[in-house]
């Protein structure tokens, strides 16, 4: 998925109209004739006989390469496909482990969903690879036994459908970045291990050596999202990668991917690369841009877009929106997703949105889509951990079930007459550079954690605060955040109402929090909301340690509720909307929480050079054992 920290938060999410489709009911079509090989010619991707085509598409995300929210698995125990693989291994032996990685493979994308992708109008899918699929560590630079089985069924019943293909790499081995959707969190060890680089071209050789023929795979995408290091050393990569599919094919387009822009990339021509398309992954509204809104939607499609064409122009290289999304009905749903593509269409640019199928909570009240597809049946009852092999084996089987389908995207991306054009988006706020108020605090006190700007409040009442404040994150191993607080000792509980908090970045937060000390590295816990109204848990559980997230649907502003509760060394997390019940969370136990902690609430603006505003009602600090 995108640049993105990895939250489970987004696995569940809007209301629609929809529709289910029958497992069974989708019949087989006759094969298409062979797709034209496709190639880059100045800024578009055109076929054998020089014409432009325009691919649309989706990313067939969690078959080959697994996300663990996708499948809305929330466990501490499987955080990404190699602890998912490493349980069923210890559980089962690897030769049954692999056994049942086919059957989930067999069922999460059948023949049916190629028809289903057909129906909205697609021509295109992005096929995300965890290197493991073809070779695993024990047998470094060996093909699997069954190492193409799957990614042919993918291009041949791609292709039977008239639908293109591109195959990318999701999770290189030692992963590109430490996110999870590389296969392994917190790792990104591709950079600097030799053997690690050398087993990355060595797999795009395979590739090369298996597809050069294929006329209906587009081209390799060679690293997704890559992050972590200078992009020196990126480019460094991709060059490596470059020279040695080219050895093989010269044929297909190699595409190469930014982490968050194409002005970061060089020129082609200077790096002598040819037959190369560009890429990078946008969610406005999700990841930057602003909140989750109609006019971030807008400005990101009226203005964003001219930059990045421009710099396309400039190097004279075709363009692959790789991943995207507008999620949030609030954002404009279905009818968005049609501009997002015709607008990206209009440049020339092929895009693929994130993702085609992802698992929720049938008939749970959700605040956006992620997915196209989704399962109509509840989710069978699960613990990889302790469920049976018979029980897993159903479990697999499940993901084959009957749909729903969103059919307000399908509507929107099939009808004939396009929306009605967005009006000019507003221009942005200033940035808050010094805080307008500095109010007395009466029972509380604030402290600015870490070497930031001073922030402020304004004081309503003791229960009513808005407060103004800067901080980098509270995610690494030092924190920065404005905080107000108490000391209280023993059993407590801290909650409050986040009405509102500006958008200054993506991973601003507001919230309430139990920590052990003042100090920028001490332990903690906390709760709070972000600016499109997710909702996130962190905690860290020894001093100077990383700190450890989950994160949740959330709600929209105003009125999110958020409550933590201290029992001893244990702290339960509740969240709730305006006047609705509590909901628990994420529970967690801090070893080495002090009796005496501090307990408050606090905001960051994720950028230190400016202050984002959050508000507070309905503020409540209760000590429960006063000794």
């Amino acid at each position: 998925m995108q640049l993105k920290r990895h939250y489970a938060v987004f696995a569940l999410l809007a209301l629609m109209v929809i529709s289910s489709v029958s497992a069974a009911g989708l019949a087989n079509s006759s094969a298409n004739k062979q797709l034209p090989m496709l190639k880059a010619k100045d800024t578009f991707i055109v076929d054998e006989s020089d014409k432009t085509v325009v691919l649309k598409g989706c990313n067939l995300g969690n078959w080959f390469a697994m996300e663990m929210w996708m499948m809305h698995i929330y466990d501490e125990k499987i955080k990404d496909q190699y602890t998912f693989e490493s349980v069923l291994a210890a559980r089962f032996g690897e030769e049954q482990k692999e056994r049942l990685m086919d059957m989930f493979r067999a069922n999460w994308i059948t023949e049916r969903d190629f028809k289903i992708i057909k129906s909205f109008g697609m021509n295109c899918v992005r096929i995300p690879i965890y290197y493991q699929l073809i070779e695993d560590d024990a047998n470094p630079m060996k093909l699997k036994a069954n190492a193409w089985k799957w990614m042919d069924y993918a291009v041949d019943t791609a292709e039977k459908y008239g639908i293109y293909t591109i195959l990318c790499l999701h999770g290189a081995a030692g992963g590109q970045s430490n996110m999870g959707h590389c296969g392994v969190c917190d790792q990104n060890k591709l950079w600097d291990s030799e053997s690690n680089k050398k087993r990355t071209i060595w797999l795009w050789q395979k590739i090369a050596e298996r597809y050069k023929d294929r006329s209906c795979v587009v081209g390799y995408d060679m690293l997704n999202e890559p992050w972590g290091v200078s992009m020196e050393k990126q480019i460094v990569m991709f060059d490596s990668i470059y020279k040695s599919i080219r050895t093989i094919d010269k044929k297909h387009i190699i595409f190469v991917q930014g982490h968050g822009n194409v002005e970061e990339l060089p020129d082609p021509k200077e790096k002598g690369w040819k037959n190369v398309a560009y890429s990078i992954h946008c969610y406005p509204g999700i990841f930057g841009w602003g909140r989750p809104t109609p006019e971030t939607q807008a400005r990101f499609l009226k203005i964003d877009l001219k930059r990045i064409d421009k710099q396309l122009k400039k190097y004279n290289v075709p363009f692959l929106m790789g991943e995207f999304n507008v999620v949030y009905t609030s954002a404009g749903g279905g009818e968005m997703m049609r501009r997002h593509f015709d607008a990206y269409a209009h440049y020339g640019w092929a895009s693929t949105m994130w993702s085609y199928k992802v698992l929720t909570i049938p008939g749970e009240k959700r605040r956006g889509y992620w997915e196209m597809v989704t399962n109509k049946e509840p989710l069978p009852k699960i613990n990889f951990n302790t469920s049976s092999l018979s029980e897993i084996e159903n479990y697999f089987k499940f993901l084959s079930s009957d749909y729903i389908i969103y059919e307000e995207l399908k509507k929107a991306l099939t009808q004939k007459n396009p929306p009605a054009p967005l009006a000019d988006p507003p221009p942005p706020p200033d940035p808050i550079k010094t805080a307008p108020f500095r109010d007395k605090l009466i029972g509380w006190t604030a402290t600015d954690i870490g070497d930031i700007i001073p922030g402020g409040q304004k004081v309503y009442s003791d229960s009513k605060i808005d407060i103004y404040g800067c901080g980098a994150d509270i995610y690494l191993s030092k924190d920065q955040f404005r905080f107000i607080w108490k000391k209280i000792k023993g059993d407590c509980e801290i909650s409050a109402t986040v009405n509102e908090l500006s958008f200054v970045h993506m991973f601003s937060k507001a919230g309430v929090m139990i920590r052990g000390d003042l100090s920028d590295d001490s332990v903690f816990v906390m709760l709070n909301a972000r600016p499109a109204g997710e909702l996130e848990f962190a905690c860290r559980y020894h001093r100077a340690e990383h700190v450890k997230t989950d994160g949740h649907l959330g709600h929209d502003f105003p009125g999110i509720n958020l409550k933590l509760v201290r029992k001893g060394q244990t702290i339960e997390s509740y969240h709730s909307k305006a006047q609705g019940q509590w909901e628990k969370f994420m529970t967690v136990t801090l070893p080495d929480l002090p009796k005496i902690a501090y307990v408050g609430i606090f905001c960051l603006s994720h950028d230190n050079t400016q202050l984002v505003k959050a508000s507070f009602d309905n503020i409540k600090c209760v000590m429960y054992n006063e000794e």
